[in-house]
C-alpha cells in the first residue's frame, strides 16, 4: 500500500504570475494582507515587482521579507516567523527558488505557533501534523525550475548549531496555489539555469528508483526527465527560448510531484551533508555526487537505469539490460560536460578531513534506507573518496 499526495491548485504557463492577485482574493481574507516571503537575488532582478503588479491591481496589502539566503538557516525562518506575528499578516506567499519557498513554509507555520522551527526538525518530531495551529495559507511561485518546492511537503533548513541539513516534513506545509511561469526563469544565468535544472533531475531519477518508488510517482518521474533531458541543453545555451523553459517549469514541477511523495537516494544524502557544512549551492551538490552515486546504484535496479539510459538519448539496442543500465552513468556525465559542470566536491571548498565526518552525516539522511542498493558507512566513505581524488 503507498499514499500519494499532491498540492490542492497549479497555475500553470507564460503569463501565470499576473494571477497571484485573483488567487489571493479567492483565499478570503479579512484584511487582504500578505507576507511575501523572498530573496535579495529575487528583488535586485526585478522578477518581485511582476508579482507586486496583480497584487497591487487587486488591493491587496502586502509586507515583504527579503532575508532569505541560499541553504536558509533556523535563525533566518525564526526571525521571519517572528515577522509574521508582527505584521498581523493572514497569508504568505513564498516568491523564488527552493530556499525562498522552504523559508515561505516554514514561516507560515512559526509565525503561529510557539517554539522555534528547529522544535520541529522530522528526527525530533514525527508526528505527521507537528503544528498545533494550521499554518497560514500559502501561495508558492517558483522563479527556477529546480527544486520542485511548489509541490513538496517539506522545508529544508541548516541546523546552525550543527551545520547539518535538516527537514521538517509534514503536509501541513502543502501550498494552497503553486503558480509556475516559465517567464520567471528568462533571466536566470546559464551556471544557475543548469544547476537548478539537474537538481530536478536528480529529484525525478532518485524518485524512479528508489525503493520507495510507486506508479504515481514513476509516472511523474519518467515524464518530467524525459521534459528535463530535451529541454536543458537548449535552456542553457539560449535562456530566452520559451518553449523550453516552460518543458522545464513543468518537468521540475512533475519531479517534485514525484519526490515529495517517494524518499530519495545517496545523491541527496551526499549532497545534503556537503550542502549543510560547506553552505555549497544545491543544485551544484546535486549534479557533483550524481555520477558517482549512480555507477554505485545501477546494478541495483537495472531495469530502471536502462530506461534513463534510454531518456538520455543513447542507443541500447543489443546491450544486456546491466549494461544498458551502466551506459546511463557516461549519458549523464556527457550532460554535464555539456552543461559545463564539473565533478569535483574540491570546488565547493570541501576538505579531506571533513571527509569521514561527511559521510556519517550522509549515513544518518533519511534517503540511506530508501536508496535503491544498500550503503554503509564505509560505502559512504568510498564514494567520498572517489569524488574528492577523481
Amino acid at each position: 500500500m503507498y499514499n500519494f499526495s499532491a498540492v490542492r491548485k497549479i497555475v500553470a504557463g507564460p503569463e501565470a504570475i499576473n494571477s497571484l492577485g485573483k488567487e489571493v482574493k479567492n483565499l478570503h481574507l479579512k484584511k487582504e494582507k500578505v507576507l511575501i516571503v523572498t530573496d535579495k537575488g529575487v528583488m535586485k532582478a526585478g522578477v518581485i515587482d511582476k508579482a507586486l503588479k496583480p497584487l497591487k491591481e487587486e488591493g491587496i496589502k502586502f509586507e515583504i521579507f527579503d532575508e532569505v539566503e541560499p541553504n536558509p538557516t533556523d535563525i533566518i525562518m525564526d526571525r521571519g516567523g517572528q515577522y509574521l506575528r508582527k505584521i498581523n499578516a493572514e497569508a504568505v506567499i513564498g516568491i523564488g527558488g527552493g530556499s525562498s519557498m522552504d523559508s515561505a513554509k516554514a514561516i507560515s507555520a512559526i509565525g503561529c505557533n510557539k517554539g522555534s522551527v528547529k522544535e520541529y526538525f522530522s528526527y525530533l518530531n514525527l508526528s505527521p501534523e507537528p503544528f498545533e495551529n494550521q499554518p497560514k495559507p500559502l501561495i508558492v511561485v517558483p522563479t527556477t525550475s529546480g527544486t520542485g518546492s511548489e509541490m513538496t511537503p517539506f522545508s529544508v533548513i541548516t541546523d546552525t548549531k550543527t551545520n547539518i541539513k535538516r527537514d521538517v516534513f509534514t503536509w501541513q506545509f502543502a501550498p494552497l496555489v503553486a503558480i509556475t511561469d516559465p517567464l520567471l526563469t528568462i533571466s536566470l544565468p546559464p551556471k544557475i539555469t543548469a544547476e537548478t535544472g539537474i537538481d530536478a533531475f536528480v529529484h525525478a531519477l532518485e524518485a524512479y528508483t528508489s525503493r520507495d518508488s510507486n506508479p504515481f510517482g514513476d509516472a511523474n518521474a519518467y515524464y518530467a526527465m524525459k521534459l528535463i533531458v530535451n529541454n536543458i541543453r537548449k535552456a542553457y545555451a539560449d535562456g530566452k527560448n520559451i518553449e523550453a523553459r516552460t518543458n522545464m517549469m513543468i518537468g521540475s514541477t512533475l519531479a517534485g510531484k514525484a519526490c515529495g511523495n517517494v524518499l530519495l537516494g545517496i545523491v541527496h544524502a551526499l549532497g545534503e551533508a556537503i550542502g549543510g557544512r560547506y553552505n555549497a549551492p544545491h543544485g551544484l551538490t546535486m549534479a557533483v555526487c550524481l555520477p558517482f552515486s549512480m555507477e554505485y546504484n545501477f546494478i541495483a535496479n537495472p531495469d530502471r537505469f536502462a530506461d534513463i539510459t534510454r531518456l538520455l538519448g543513447k542507443n541500447t539496442n543489443g546491450l544486456s539490460t546491466v549494461d544498458a543500465a551502466r551506459l546511463s552513468v557516461d549519458a549523464v556525465r556527457e550532460l554535464l560536460n555539456d552543461l559545463d559542470i564539473k565533478e569535483d566536491i574540491k570546488l565547493m571548498g570541501v576538505k579531506e578531513d571533513s571527509l569521514s565526518l561527511l559521510a556519517e552525516e550522509a549515513l544518518g539522511s533519511c534517503f540511506t534506507d530508501s536508496n535503491p542498493r544498500s550503503v554503509k558507512l564505509e560505502d559512504y566513505k568510498q564514494l567520498l573518496s572517489k569524488l574528492y581524488f577523481r
